[in-house]
């Protein structure tokens, strides 16, 4: 079957990421917009995971949970993951290399965790749009070892890509690039190229899919367990209340790794349907809705 898919999104969590952008706010949207595998993907966190996982089940779309890296050259990358509990995992390994620049909403914007009813958890404090210290290719590499589906982000983009920070694409483990527009070779380097939408704001989602030739049974199996944990009032695992919260990012990352509610993940759907995805994007089984080349401003994305 073919699904639409938009594997590049940002929730309020990310800086540049609109107050809207609430994962309960974007999974009704991506619905609406028929979306049937949607992924959030943060600047170089994870912690909007868990409320993101809740949202999607309750309507019925397929969550990944990723982030977008940026790497010590400033190029993106994006990481997505099968389960909240994984990706959270990954987050919390490279805050290590996130630097401690302090965090000034008035400059940056907001960087709100919340859950999946939209409450605030808390804050991330430091500055989530920073460069990695990590090269571009130790943070593929480390992705990849870690079970990652791993994408350039927005190849022939003129900032923050592999053409406008390298000059070209290095050698690497890809399951495939991101393009705005149809890409060239040396942006590839023969990986299937894909569209995302890389939203901000909710009239972002769903505007660059890619239609993506999948079996239908594992879709079909992890739709079936995500509905039934919905109808059983399953929260995500949103750790605690408020004032429970602890006070640093770094704690909150233990919070909801340390949340038994996180094990009721239908992990070994969501991996199948993962794999079914990962060589799907590796037999070029996509068909991706670039936009033509004379739409495309330096600032696309």
């Amino acid at each position: 079957m073919r699904v639409a898919v938009d594997l590049h999104n940002h929730s309020c969590l990310s800086p540049c990421g609109d107050l809207s952008m609430s994962p309960r706010a974007m999974a009704a949207r991506a619905a609406a917009r028929g979306i049937g595998i949607f992924a959030l993907t943060d600047h170089n966190t994870a912690l909007n995971c868990p409320a993101f996982a809740a949202s999607c089940a309750r309507v019925g779309v397929i969550p990944l949970f990723g982030l977008e890296l940026n790497s010590a050259e400033e190029a993106h990358l994006l990481t997505l993951f099968p389960t909240p509990r994984a990706a959270l995992a990954f987050g919390a390994a490279l805050r290590e290399y996130l630097p401690d620049y302090p965090w000034d909403p008035e400059s940056f914007g907001d960087q709100p965790v919340v859950d999946e009813a939209e409450s605030l958890l808390g804050f991330e404090e430091r500055w989530l749009c920073a460069a990695l210290d990590l090269s571009f290719d130790e943070l593929a590499l480390r992705a990849a070892d870690a079970g990652a589906i791993v994408i350039p982000a927005h190849v022939d983009r003129s900032m923050n890509s592999v053409r406008s920070q390298l000059g070209f694409l290095p050698s690497g483990s890809y399951d495939a690039v991101e393009s705005l527009a149809e890409p060239p070779f040396e942006l590839t380097g023969g990986a299937a190229a894909i569209s995302g939408s890389d939203a901000h704001f909710l009239e972002h989602i769903g505007r660059r899919p890619t239609l993506v030739d999948l079996a239908g049974e594992p879709l079909a199996a992890l739709r079936r367990s995500l509905a039934a944990l919905a109808a059983g009032g399953w929260s995500g695992g949103a750790a605690r209340q408020r004032e429970e919260m602890a006070d640093s990012a770094a704690a909150m990352y233990g919070d909801f790794l340390s949340d038994e509610r996180l094990g009721l993940y239908p992990e070994a759907e969501a991996k199948a349907l993962f794999e079914a995805l990962r060589s799907a994007l590796r037999e070029k089984r996509v068909k991706p809705g670039f936009l033509p080349s004379r739409f495309i401003r330096p600032s696309e994305g």
